[in-house]
């Protein structure tokens, strides 16, 4: 029974999407858009595909991190990287792991 209550609960949310998807500034009020409110497993592989690409920035970065011609050639604009690169892996793991509803 829970699992027909869910399905509803999408399909309603669904075709409100569908009807107000060109309002502007309809979805600025705590209202989210589908793909952050049911989030799925594919949503999770791009996180960790993504923490992969800043992995191997941050690798190359600490590599040649002694030439002045990299952006990331100081020890300070390294942080922000690494900390996105923690925020993607976390994420995206959180999505894996996700139990679905059955």
């Amino acid at each position: 029974m829970q699992k027909t209550s869910d399905t509803n609960n999408y399909l309603d949310d669904l075709k409100e999407y569908q009807d107000k998807q060109y309002l502007p500034g309809y979805y600025v009020g705590g209202k989210l858009p589908l793909a952050l409110k049911y989030p799925t497993r594919r949503l999770g592989w791009v996180f960790l595909v993504f923490g992969l690409f800043m992995a191997v920035v941050l690798l190359i970065a600490m590599i040649t991190g002694g030439s002045s011609d990299s952006w990331l050639s100081t020890a300070e604009n390294i942080g922000l990287p690494t900390v996105f690169l923690v925020l993607y892996v976390l994420i995206g793991l959180r999505l894996i792991t996700k139990k679905r509803p059955e």
